[in-house]
């Protein structure tokens, strides 16, 4: 077989396994599928990055429009920069969040290699949770979905950072040094994997009190929001975290 023949062999199966994990993508998560085809879940595009479904008021389109842009002003403000801008698909009714597979949660990030996805339930709908998932993806970002994938940081870290970026009074009190910010400490163990975050998130929310606080005394002890985003990068270039 000549060389022209074999990249030709080569390229047809890489498209063919893009194809098809395109595919699984798409079956497996419907709010990647809902970008591609909105009105295939009772949704409507009105911007480039925003999704919303058919049923919700004209108040609160303007309002989720208003809360998107502050939340993203915030993850640029503590970051320094944001530069992808995510597609937010938000459901005002329980039945749409159902069928894009919801399950309870506020709202999910998907950071995948090719674009981002955030699916916002009804009781989502506001600058704090929006901050707090704009977070997540800026973050996977900065370090990379391998390292994200395989551990390179906590899911603990991970869910502390949002928390605090987001300013999430639920889980933060006012005030500058982490004993003044602290809602709840706990010195045993929290979520390693976003899939141990994933199970005890919705069963035990002080978790997020928790991942703040510790992330909160990680920063005093590292140089605060700079050291953070110096160890972010760090991260993503292949260095070990120590928290």
């Amino acid at each position: 077989m000549n060389k022209n023949r074999v990249l030709k062999v080569v390229s047809a199966a890489l498209i063919g396994q893009a194809a098809i994990c395109g595919t699984l993508v798409i079956a497996l998560l419907p709010a990647v599928a809902a970008t591609v085809c909105p009105s295939c879940y009772g949704l409507e595009r009105i911007s480039a990055t925003l999704i919303l479904d058919r049923d919700m008021t004209a108040d609160l389109r303007e309002r989720i429009q208003d809360d998107a842009a502050k939340a993203a002003a915030r993850v640029r403000a503590f970051y320094g920069e944001f530069p992808i801008a995510p597609t937010v698909l938000a459901c005002s009714t329980q039945d749409c969040d159902r069928w894009l597979g919801g399950e309870g949660a506020l709202a999910v990030a998907y950071s995948l290699p090719f674009f981002s996805v955030i699916r916002v339930s009804s009781a989502g709908l506001n600058e704090t949770v929006l901050a707090h998932e704009f977070s997540h993806i800026e973050l996977s970002r900065r370090i990379g979905l391998y390292r994200q994938l395989t551990g390179g940081l906590p899911c603990w870290f991970n869910e502390g950072v949002a928390v605090i970026v987001s300013d999430d009074r639920r889980y933060l009190r006012e005030g500058q040094s982490p004993q003044d910010r602290c809602l709840e400490y706990s010195a045993g163990a929290l979520p390693e994997t976003p899939f141990e975050g994933a199970q005890l998130g919705g069963r035990k929310p002080e978790i997020y009190a928790q991942a703040a606080c510790r992330v909160l005394k990680w920063m005093d002890a590292n140089g605060g929001r700079d050291g953070l985003i110096g160890t972010l990068d760090r991260v993503g270039s292949g260095f070990a975290f120590v928290p």
